[in-house]
């Protein structure tokens, strides 16, 4: 079959790393490479809710659709509020996102998005090229940029996995506490991991209600529907609700399966490749950075940049730290909540937006009980870990 179409760089999926990608290239005018995003999809919608901490160091000009100034924080029949508005809590609806990026891609001639489409076999590498094999037709380009999730994943293959049910209510009666989101309601009787309630209030009458797990295993919206439904019993009581919105995802936690860049010319991208946050599952604002640099890096040097490695001191905190939530499931609530209780709020927020100082991470380190990361620390710093 001839080659119908030739492109400089190919991005594999239009989701949130390819599309910011394709967005920050955008940018570019003239000097972007011609550009192809392949999507199965067929249109957007609003599936998912990205939240993060706006911590003036935050990439991207997204706005966020709400932002909180004080959370709390729910554990054993107590709550605690707490102050961020130096760092505010912000929430970004994908709607808004696609409709911001692909508004920002279509006024660049050199970027095309082609929805409903997919790879009916993996790309080939001929002659530093890559050949990719659509639904009718054959295209070639110098450079690959792939978001798909690794096939075949395992359970194993992740240190842990959040997984998450969430419906967005809207009620005639006003119930809610929209300056103040719920961060946490820690589920104490829940034992196979952490789990708790996030409540994300937009207004007096509307808020995200999700129930969250971090546990060795993925649950799926089964699992976690009779979690969920007693979480809308304690905050919506008897009141009539209408659903807005329903979201379901599993993102990896301290992933083993982050592919090895063994081609310059084909990098994988996205959450399956670095993007989460291992401790925390936060991974908007680092895909948008890793757009920015990788966009930087092929309009300039025409270079693919991969999902900027973590520093070493974070490494070690978040392996440790998922170490010590895996063996001590029973306890782990109450290890979120000492968290918050011995800890400053700027301190927590500055390391789970990636920016925290090695005095920061030293009291994060203190205010967590002492035995279980004690026992958990000869094993992970010898590499006797076989998890």
């Amino acid at each position: 079959m001839p080659i119908q179409e030739k492109y400089d760089l190919v991005i594999i999926g239009g989701g949130c790393a390819g599309l910011s990608l394709a967005s920050r290239l955008a940018e570019y005018g003239d000097k972007a490479p011609k550009t192809l995003i392949i999507e199965p999809r067929t249109s957007y919608t609003n599936d998912r809710t990205w939240c993060f901490w706006d911590t003036q160091q935050s990439e991207g000009e997204h706005i966020p659709n709400k932002s909180w100034n004080f959370f709390e924080i729910k554990y054993a029949g107590k709550s605690s509020v707490y102050d961020c508005q130096s760092t505010p809590y912000q929430m970004l609806r994908s709607d808004q996102f696609y409709q911001t990026m692909l508004k920002t891609i279509a006024g660049n001639a050199n970027i095309q998005l082609r929805l409903g489409q997919k790879i009916s076999k993996n790309p080939r590498h001929i002659d530093h090229k890559w050949y990719l094999q659509l639904d009718h037709h054959l295209i070639s380009s110098k450079m690959i940029v792939d978001t798909r999730p690794a096939q075949d994943i395992l359970e194993d293959d992740a240190v842990l996995w959040q997984s998450f049910l969430g419906i967005e209510v809207k009620l005639k009666k006003n119930v809610f506490d929209p300056e103040k989101l719920v961060l946490m309601d820690l589920d104490e009787n829940f034992t196979q991991g952490l789990g708790f309630v996030y409540v994300l209030p937009s207004s007096k009458n509307r808020a995200l209600i999700e129930y969250t797990v971090f546990s060795k295993n993925r649950l799926f919206e089964q699992d976690l529907a009779p979690y969920l439904e007693n979480a809308l019993s304690k905050y919506l009581g008897e009141n009539n609700f209408e659903v807005t919105h329903q979201e379901h995802g599993i993102l990896p936690m301290g992933n083993k399966f982050i592919p090895d860049q063994r081609q310059e010319s084909y990098l994988r991208a996205g959450l399956y490749a670095g993007a989460a946050r291992p401790s925390s599952g936060y991974a908007f604002q680092r895909i948008q950075s890793w757009a920015q640099q990788c966009a930087e890096s092929l309009v300039l040097q025409s270079k693919l940049k991969a999902q900027p490695e973590d520093k070493k001191l974070q490494q070690f905190m978040d392996a440790l730290f998922l170490k010590v939530i895996r063996e001590n499931q029973s306890i782990a609530a109450k290890i979120f909540h000492r968290l918050f209780q011995k800890c400053d709020t700027l301190s927590i927020i500055r390391f789970m937006s990636d920016q925290a100082s090695l005095r920061e991470c030293l009291n994060i380190m203190r205010s967590l009980p002492t035995l279980p990361f004690l026992k958990a620390l000869p094993a992970f710093m010898f590499g006797m870990d076989s998890d």
